[in-house]
Parts: structure tokens; C-alpha cells; sequence
């Protein structure tokens, strides 16, 4: 599941359908495609996550990694073929990396993932 340009037009792998510019997200399957910056902004999100996490982790303090605009789960690098984790699986892993992490692991979990996607596709795929 990736898009690529071929022949100055976007191919979505994942449903083929061709795009005569590079969308945003695929208008058939939903698959998002990463803007300039969105690679920093994830390298950003998860060295931020983890940390705050762990410290609110071992406080014993309940806390929420919320992504309000949670896209396909998978997006395709700005200017790349393959695809990259998004922030949705970012979290899941901080939350996961918490978890083996933490100092007493009698605690109960306490990092709560909530992912918000109004594009029914998109959706989907995140879903997936």
C-alpha cells in the first residue's frame, strides 16, 4: 500500500486509482499523503511522547495521547515511495514503549490512545 509518481501523475497502490496532481489523500481509498515537514513533525511528536509519558507513567498520573486529525495510520513520505508510520502509530508505540519501560510494572496501564478521523476511507485504512 504506497503511492508513487509515475509518468508526472500520482498511482495509488493500494486501490491504483491515478492522480492527475499530488493529493492530500487518495479520494478512493483514503491513504494520506505526508506534506513538507510532516517527517520532523513525527520526529518531533515522538521525542516529545515518550518522555511525557514515562514521567506521567511513574507519577501514577492517567493521561491521553489524543490525535484529532489521526489520518490513514501509514502515510507516504513527501518525497519518497515508501511508506512511514504517522501519528496514530507513533502513539500506539510510545504507548506500548511506556508500558515495557515504566519503573513498577504493577500499575495499571495509565497511557490511553484516542484517534479521531472524520474521512470514512481514511478511516478505514487507520482502522486496518
Amino acid at each position: 500500500m504506497q503511492l508513487h509518481l509515475v509518468d508526472n501523475m500520482w498511482k495509488c497502490l493500494n486501490c491504483d486509482t491515478v492522480h492527475e496532481e499530488r493529493p492530500n489523500f487518495c479520494n478512493n481509498c483514503g491513504l494520506v499523503q505526508a506534506g513538507l515537514g510532516t517527517l520532523e513533525k513525527y520526529n518531533i511528536l515522538e521525542n516529545y511522547c515518550r518522555p511525557l509519558s514515562l514521567i506521567m507513567r511513574n507519577n501514577n498520573i492517567v493521561h491521553y495521547l489524543i490525535d484529532a486529525c489521526a489520518g490513514s495510520g501509514r502515510v507516504q513520505a513527501y518525497n519518497d515511495q515508501g511508506l512511514v508510520d504517522g501519528s496514530p502509530v507513533i502513539m500506539s508505540r510510545t504507548r506500548e514503549w511506556v508500558q515495557t519501560t515504566i519503573k513498577d510494572k504493577t500499575k495499571a496501564q495509565e497511557a490511553n490512545c484516542i484517534f479521531i478521523e472524520i474521512n470514512p476511507k481514511t478511516y478505514k485504512l487507520l482502522e486496518n
